[in-house]
């Protein structure tokens, strides 16, 4: 009796990216692919233990979640054979594939076949495999210059590629790269314009439609099309003054098309960049306009001259500017000046409270002088401290600042885990908004929109990412920290009275919270995070108002 021979255990990688649907159908798809592989383990000795699946992720770079997994099982050792469809399944990066069939799977002693291209790097005849890596890779090329060629035909011809209109305009039914006026929200735009030429500010414009209640365009845009629904339960009606300023600058509204604004970094990075401004396209009169020549002009040359113009209040310094932070929203605190004789000390609020209302964030108001006393009186007494006691006032700290230690690492490997997955994630819906766009399936306009605002969250979670790494890996004793910001302390024998120097020496920030009412006695908290030393813990973080 013949003996069965055992099976060789073995993973495979699957990967479709739309653009594969798109030019060769069922073909690649994810089902076939797994059909062809598992026939190929059973014909060949192989027991499929794993499979590892990226279905509409694009070659061009490795940031996918399927590959991710099988690189770190391999790493961790529980791989030892990985078998592909093809070489294009793994990839369509020249350097990056060559670097895992060549190197990577080598040194972790994995056997890699890619069935359709004759790959099996357990034997010797491997020689066309770099080609077949660098043929893959002019594939991904080619298409994204056809993308790049066919955007910028459609620019030179004056043709509006958005997946909506801009407000104030539809697309032409009978041809959706033209546009089409509005009729119900057209006259809005024209109001816009004529207010703004008129020296209302884009502030007082917003202020304007929303006590018409005008809805604005997002929720305009739900209204229409049914999507972005919950612009309309939240605040239909809350028109920015960014959204004003944005209408204003918009040359369509003269009746002119202006395209080729932006590009990706390479056919790699899909991540959008600003092109030069000379290098944009501007066609004119490719539509009907919806305000004139003067107007647009005259609105935005008062814009202009608003921001460099002359202040309202007196412009007597900010001493906290980039120092005093909202405890809820995160937001900094400005000075709000009165011209009343009972507020002449001026009152700090929260930027996101003044600029979109209660609804956002609470005011976090504190009076300057309130401000100033709280301020003044913390730093004196901590001069005071180093200057009675050094070592006393250092032993102090330490112990303060163990117990602090000891909470916050806690919490940091968590928060660092959160963040690397959502920069995983970032990276992955930064890609497939590429592939999409590629495809034609969502307009120019809609990819920058959304790869703007996730390229600046992107950008916010790597630098999160950065001081986390930072914070994780430093070596530098607390102790050491604390003589440096007691020996700052001791810079200074008396201060009287607060400046920007000052306060910029000695504070990292200051943290401002709302007042509450404790035993019929209005109190603040307010959090002084010091040089070196951060916060330093006091029996009572609540003052007295």
């Amino acid at each position: 009796m013949k003996q069965q021979q055992s099976k060789i255990p073995a993973v495979v990688y699957l990967r479709l990216s739309r653009d594969d649907v798109l030019k060769s159908g069922e073909s690649l798809s994810i089902s076939s692919q797994r059909q062809i592989l598992s026939r190929y383990a059973d014909d060949n000795g192989f027991t499929v233990v794993k499979e590892y699946v990226d279905d509409g992720y694009s070659g061009t770079n490795f940031d996918r979640p399927g590959f991710k997994a099988m690189k770190a099982d391999i790493e961790a050792g529980k791989i030892t054979t990985i078998i592909t469809k093809d070489l294009s399944r793994l990839g369509r990066n020249y350097l990056e594939t060559g670097y895992f069939t060549e190197i990577f799977f080598e040194e972790h002693n994995v056997r890699f076949i890619a069935i359709h291209d004759g790959v099996d790097t357990l034997r010797t005849e491997n020689e066309f495999m770099p080609f077949r890596n660098v043929m893959n890779e002019m594939y991904a090329k080619d298409g994204a210059k056809k993308v790049r060629a066919g955007y910028r035909s459609r620019a030179l011809d004056g043709k509006f590629t958005g997946a909506y209109a801009p407000y104030g305009y539809d697309k032409d039914p009978d041809n959706k790269y033209h546009l089409v006026v509005d009729k119900e929200v057209a006259p809005v735009v024209r109001k816009i314009f004529n207010l703004a030429a008129a020296g209302d500010s884009t502030f007082k414009i917003a202020k304007t439609l929303k006590a018409e209640l005008v809805l604005k365009p997002r929720a305009y845009l739900a209204k229409k099309t049914g999507k972005y629904m919950n612009a309309i339960d939240k605040h239909p009606y809350d028109w920015g003054s960014t959204t004003v300023g944005t209408i204003l600058k918009n040359e369509a509204y003269l009746g002119h098309m202006v395209g080729n604004k932006m590009t990706t970094r390479s056919f790699r990075d899909k991540r959008l960049v600003s092109r030069p401004k000379e290098d944009w396209i501007r066609v004119e009169n490719t539509h009907e306009a919806l305000t004139d020549e003067y107007t647009f002009k005259q609105a935005n040359q008062l814009a202009a001259t608003r921001k460099v113009g002359e202040r309202k209040y007196p412009t007597d310094p900010n001493i906290y500017t980039g120092i005093l932070k909202c405890s809820t929203c995160g937001m900094g605190l400005s000075l709000a000046r009165q011209t009343s004789v009972k507020y002449t000390s001026g009152n700090y609020m929260c930027n996101k409270s003044r600029q979109k209302g209660k609804d956002y964030c609470s005011m976090h108001y504190i009076s300057r002088k309130n401000l100033n006393r709280i301020v003044l009186e913390d730093i004196q007494h901590h001069i005071r401290e180093a200057q009675i006691d050094e070592q006393k006032l250092i032993a102090n700290l330490n112990k303060h600042n163990t117990a602090k230690k000891l909470d916050e690492s806690a919490n940091q490997e968590e928060k660092f885990n959160k963040k690397r997955s959502r920069e995983c994630e970032l990276e992955i819906i930064i890609d497939k908004l590429y592939e999409d766009y590629a495809l034609g399936k969502i307009s120019e306009s809609k990819y920058e929109s959304m790869t703007e605002k996730y390229n600046e969250e992107y950008e916010t979670v790597v630098q999160e990412l950065n001081y986390l790494n930072k914070k994780m890996k430093e070596n530098s004793d607390d102790e050491d920290k604390n003589r440096r910001f007691v020996k700052l302390l001791k810079n200074y024998t008396e201060v009287t009275e607060l400046n920007a120097n000052l306060l910029n020496n000695l504070i990292d920030k200051i943290v401002i919270y709302d007042s509450e009412l404790i035993d019929d006695q209005r109190t603040q908290r307010v959090d002084i995070h010091y040089k070196f030393a951060g916060l330093i813990k006091s029996s009572d973080p609540y003052t007295s108002l």
